[in-house]
């Protein structure tokens, strides 16, 4: 740009003169790409689509690095097969990073071997005759991980063109690299014409705005205490839970931290605040660095102490006949009524959960789950993408003042936290199986607890065909058989019914002791049973059903019948389980499975962090815990206690799961955006904190407004008399300009990864 050569009409040029073209040219575009446009390892003109599940195709495009421009004028295959993850539920993000890069292309050219014209030959070799600056693509992954999981960091000195996301079946999501991206001089003139036009509103608007509040300062002569206020707001927004008040516009926030609705985090068609880097969990907490999840399995499923059937694994066991009817004075042809459809609700066993580490700890506003009615099991267990839907809730709740306790239990001991429900199974639907036939059903009281392994039936007629399809089921408050409520459900094949005993294996069912439960039948085939008269069996009724829901009894007959169930011989049983481990070291895990252990019985885990000769039970009183130093693995062990007729009861399915988890040194807790009913200039927020150590950890209390994250003008740190471990932080944040929204926001960091504080409850309150 700022050189360029002149040459004489008779001048002989040499190779100097013509490299200096392409030179001085080159040096003219750095020039003004370093000068003009500046932009440090910025793409342009790229654009990435998925050739297939394993391939992106990138466009031809340029890649700016201060003042050099590489470009590339073809298309570009990347394949990213060898970072599709392995494990079916879980998903990846890769960014696409590009570099420059410079290569000295050969060619043939010719050449002459002398000076004389006449007597010079011309030879042909090759030479570096193109300077090319081009550029290739790179692949940087993150860990594998169930949704949602972490994108790469990109370094700040890196490129990268997009974000893409990969699952098990390949390719999902492209996102460009927007910030990476070089903006046109069109582009960021249409900018600022938005802004200029958007200052000179807020100018106008402002002005307005100070007349305003010179005009009202003039008549506000006294105001209340603000100490007065801020208890009146509080005391206001708890009456609001307790009565279940709708929300609308106030003067006012307040959530007890317990559940993600009022916080910025990543939600359903939201990726929520751009700041937000923590979690809620009964507690604003500290995100995690890393985090892990396996499957909960023994190491041998085939040890001769355990007994897997279906997915459930009890303590060994023999079997023994606990209640019968037995006789035939008649027999009753199951197929007689008229068909119908039954809907059959398949319920299943309640979860427990179990969370350990010095990181757990209890959040003392787990009571104000009484004020948020339809979220305690959503809330209290979660995995993945699962929904709880519960039903039935009139059996738990009374009508006017709903209580917690009545669903579930929550233990806090120390530094553990166990979660369960009273209920053996929910009545949330799981499955729903729709049955054609005729319906009958038997009822029969257990006088005492038991494990149900099968039931037998006698067949007096075998039909020419059909299937006899038999369920397990509870019954209502009439003794009759509830269709909606069933436990387990079985089918006898139709090649396998032989006249006489037949056998019917029953998943696992743990029966309450004192509570009637109920079979019964559907079936197309023309098959009968045997029954026997005069009302011999006290402890039931014959009942058929007429349009799938209703059951009408029979006086005089009863079904022949038996009821197998399990008799444990070990009343102490222990099982060794695959170990729990987390790259970097562990703070927690967390246990999540399917279980029941009655009264007398019991599931009781211990672990031996990795470089311990000990085992630890999960229940440990004045020792410190075994996962203050961080240890990269954790074997696990189970001990099952039973008696004779009862046994704890695991499901080793895919929802017991193990999660190890490590914190960041540092969160920042962002609300949603809070809605005042009338434009403010002064905000003050109360946060308490609890588990907090000042010797180790950190916070500040901010406030974000109009885009802007704003540091208290005042803050006031008052310890909690009763318990030296909570702080309250009140902040007081003075407006230049009057907003009606804002957003809390409430960083902490700590240097040592184990003590990590979390926001028991927040507030904000506008004056």
């Amino acid at each position: 740009m700022s050189q360029r050569r002149n040459y004489a009409q008779a001048e002989i040029l040499g190779p100097a003169d013509l490299n200096d073209m392409g030179l001085f040219a080159q040096a003219a575009g750095d020039n003004l790409a370093g000068d003009a446009v500046g932009y440090p390892s910025h793409w342009a003109g790229f654009t990435v689509a998925i050739r297939s599940t394993q391939e992106l195709r990138i466009s031809a495009g340029r890649f700016f690095e201060g003042r050099v421009v590489y470009a590339k004028g073809d298309e570009t295959i990347v394949n990213l097969q060898s970072h599709i993850p392995r494990i079916a539920t879980d998903e990846r993000w890769v960014a696409i990073l590009v570099n420059g890069k410079v290569e000295t292309i050969e060619s043939d050219r010719s050449f002459r071997t002398g000076t004389d014209p006449e007597t010079a030959t011309v030879v042909t070799k090759k030479s570096p005759s193109l300077v090319d600056r081009t550029l290739e693509f790179r692949v940087q992954q993150a860990q594998n991980a169930p949704p949602p999981a972490l994108r790469p960091v990109v370094a700040a000195t890196d490129c990268c063109v997009a974000y893409v996301r990969l699952t098990a079946s390949g390719i999902q999501t492209i996102e460009p690299g927007e910030a990476f991206r070089v903006k046109s001089l069109f582009e960021i003139g249409g900018r600022v014409t938005d802004m200029e036009l958007n200052l000179t509103s807020l100018r106008l608007r402002t002005e307005a705005i100070e007349t305003n509040l010179a005009n009202v300062n003039e008549k506000i002569t006294t105001i209340p205490r603000p100490e007065l206020i801020r208890n009146l707001m509080r005391d206001a927004a708890t009456v609001r839970r307790l009565l279940n008040f709708p929300r609308e516009a106030r003067q006012y926030w307040y959530d007890p931290g317990l559940v993600p609705d009022q916080w910025g985090g990543p939600k359903q068609g939201s990726t929520g605040d751009a700041d937000w880097l923590a979690r809620v969990r009964e507690g604003v907490r500290f995100p995690w660095e890393a985090s892990k999840q396996g499957l909960l399995r023994p190491k041998n499923e085939d040890d001769q102490r355990i007994r897997l059937k279906g997915r459930k694994m009890m303590p060994v066991y023999t079997e023994a006949v606990r209640i019968q009817n037995l006789g035939s004075d008649g027999s009753r042809n199951i197929s007689q009524l008229q068909h119908t459809i039954t809907t059959a609700v398949q319920r299943t066993v309640s979860r427990s959960a179990v969370s350990y580490g010095p990181t757990v700890q209890q959040c003392e506003n787990v009571a104000e789950w009484a004020n948020l009615v339809d979220r305690q099991a959503g809330e209290t267990f979660s995995k993945g993408n699962e929904t709880f839907q519960v039903v039935g809730l009139a059996d738990h709740y009374n009508n006017t003042v709903p209580e917690l306790t009545e669903l579930h239990a929550v233990y806090n001991i120390r530094e553990v936290q166990t979660r369960s429900w009273t209920e053996t199974y929910w009545d949330y639907v799981t499955e729903i199986v729709g049955v054609n036939g005729s319906v009958y059903a038997q009822t029969f009281l257990n006088a005492q607890p038991m494990v149900v392994t099968a039931i037998n039936l006698f067949v007096t007629r075998k039909g020419t065909d059909g299937d006899i399809h038999l369920f397990l089921c509870e019954t209502t408050d009439g003794a009759a058989p509830r269709f909606d409520k069933v436990l387990g459900k079985m089918t006898l094949k139709y090649e396998d019914i032989v006249l006489g005993k037949n056998r019917c294996e029953v998943p696992l069912a743990f029966l309450e002791p004192g509570r009637r439960f109920a079979w019964f039948t559907v079936t197309t085939g023309n098959h009968a049973l045997a029954t026997t008269g005069n009302n011999k069996f006290q402890g039931g009724t014959l009942f058929y059903g007429t349009d799938g829901g209703f059951a009408q009894g029979d006086l005089l007959d009863d079904f022949a019948f038996e009821i197998v169930a399990a008799h444990f011989t070990n009343v102490r049983t222990v099982v060794d389980f695959n170990a729990m481990d987390l790259p970097g070291g562990m703070t927690q895990f967390d246990l999540l499975y399917s279980s029941w252990a009655p009264a007398g019985t019991g599931l009781e885990w211990l672990i031996k962090p990795d470089g311990s000769n000990v085992w630890f039970p999960l229940k440990i009183y004045g020792v410190d815990n075994p996962l203050v130093g961080l240890p990269a693995s954790c074997e696990l062990r189970l001990v099952m206690i039973a008696t004779p007729d009862l046994g704890p009861m695991i499901e080793i399915d895919n929802v017991a799961t193990w999660t190890t988890s490590r914190p960041r040194n540092e969160m920042r807790a962002v609300s949603d955006t809070i809605t005042f009913a009338a434009a403010t200039s002064k905000i003050q927020t109360d946060v308490v904190v609890d588990a907090f150590d000042g010797d180790v950890n950190t916070a500040v209390p901010r406030l974000k407004v109009g885009g802007a994250t704003l540091t208290a003008d005042v803050i006031t740190m008052t310890p909690d008399p009763d318990k030296p471990t909570r702080r309250r932080y009140l902040a007081t944040f003075i407006l230049g300009t009057p907003t009606t929204t804002a957003k809390l926001r409430f960083d902490m960091a700590t240097t040592n990864k184990v003590v990590t504080p979390f926001i028991q409850n927040a507030a904000a309150y506008a004056h």
